[in-house]
């Protein structure tokens, strides 16, 4: 199973609760009884129902790398970029903008080397920290699949139409106490979007990604879709091709340049 780090998005929570006033007559004054607010589902089972939509845990778990080919469309154009993954965090990207000649860029993550390379550039490293950034937060669909290991909690804030569906509005905070909104489907279960808040030199900015057209891809169900919105730009992803477990063991390879000569013998 693939693991990496928690993306971060971020809402406004929105409880529910019944008041009930007292009722005014002209000859008596009495009062309805208080009607307790509805009590709202468990937020870990939520995920969880979210989880078992998407496949069985067996069926889950049996992903060990994936490759996609995804047209991403913004107000920049069209892009058209191949992921490849493979346990336990090797990552290629490769993306290149649509009419633009020498336009291609690669970033990748080995399991020890991390670079970046371009047509216009020769491969350069990638410091440590940027590697476990990128590797991270490369996969939006296994994100959708390992919720319970990427959240240590889980808080059901109440319900909420978006973008025309009924959902349940859940607080999912991870291990750095880092919290992100997500929002799943009352009906399939299915999670529908993830909304993170943070602070950017342009001042509070809330990003909301939408998981869009679920649809069965081997043994688990893939998103097809993703809309990702921020500060007003908005980001249409599709995923053309999705193919698990097709990945080879020496796919993925820092550039030899790269890479440490072999210890000579003496």
């Amino acid at each position: 199973m693939q693991t990496r780090s928690t993306s971060r998005f971020l809402a406004v929570a929105v409880g529910t609760c019944a008041l009930a006033l007292p009722v005014l007559r002209t000859h008596a004054q009495s009062a309805t009884p208080a009607v307790a607010p509805a009590a709202l589902p468990d937020g870990k089972t939520i995920v969880q129902r979210s989880l078992d939509a998407i496949g069985s845990k067996e069926a889950r778990d049996s992903v060990h790398s994936t490759h996609m080919k995804l047209t991403a469309q913004s107000l920049m154009g069209t892009s058209k970029i191949s992921l490849t993954l493979r346990d336990p965090n090797q990552v290629l990207m490769t993306q290149s903008i649509e009419g633009v000649a020498d336009s291609q860029v690669e970033i990748g993550f080995d399991g020890s080397i991390g670079w970046m390379q371009t047509a216009h550039a020769p491969p350069r490293t990638l410091t440590t920290e940027m590697c476990a950034q990128f590797a991270s937060g490369a996969d939006a669909q296994e994100l959708a699949r390992s919720l319970d290991t990427r959240f240590a909690s889980f808080t059901t804030l109440g319900a909420e139409i978006l973008e025309g569906t009924e959902t349940w509005k859940v607080r999912l905070v991870d291990s750095d106490g880092i919290a992100t909104v997500g929002f799943f489907a009352k009906g399939t279960g299915l999670l529908r979007a993830l909304e993170h808040t943070q602070q950017t030199p342009q001042g509070e900015a809330t990003s909301r990604t939408l998981f869009d057209r679920w649809e069965l891809v081997g043994p688990i169900l893939c998103c097809r879709s993703l809309t990702v919105s921020q500060l007003g730009a908005k980001q249409e992803i599709t995923f053309d091709e999705i193919l698990f477990n097709k990945v080879a063991a020496d796919a993925i390879r820092a550039p030899d340049v790269l890479r440490a000569p072999p210890a000579t013998a003496k």
